[in-house]
């Protein structure tokens, strides 16, 4: 939803008051394992946004360096920083890796599934 909200010119915006609620991982093990799905997620939909919209594939690799070159700062930041595990970013760098074959993959087993329904 982010994504296109972009897409069609409007800009997303902080606000202070909104209340967003999340569970807070009770380990190591399983905060690693949300940065790799956050960053799959992530790629993913842009996989799923890219192959649905022409502007899109225009637009979204120079969107995407930029991100890129924020998510390396950010590392360097969590890198000096003692208190944080470290191999977080990196696990969702990996995230973003596997993001687009995981939703290339789920579209197929859902064409296989939609394919059996008939």
């Amino acid at each position: 939803m982010f994504m296109r909200i972009v897409l069609a010119g409007h800009r997303l915006v902080y606000e202070p008051s909104a209340v967003v609620s999340h569970v807070h991982r009770a380990d190591l093990a399983e905060l690693s394992r949300q940065m790799r799905a956050y960053g799959s997620g992530c790629t993913a939909a842009l996989t799923a946004i890219t192959m649905a919209d022409a502007r899109a594939r225009r637009e979204l690799p120079a969107k995407v360096i930029s991100g890129v070159a924020r998510m390396l700062k950010l590392s360097s930041g969590v890198r000096d920083n003692s208190t944080l595990p470290s191999g977080l970013i990196r696990r969702e760098a990996v995230g973003f890796v596997l993001g687009p074959r995981l939703y290339l993959k789920g579209r197929r087993n859902l064409r296989k599934l939609t394919d059996l329904q008939r």
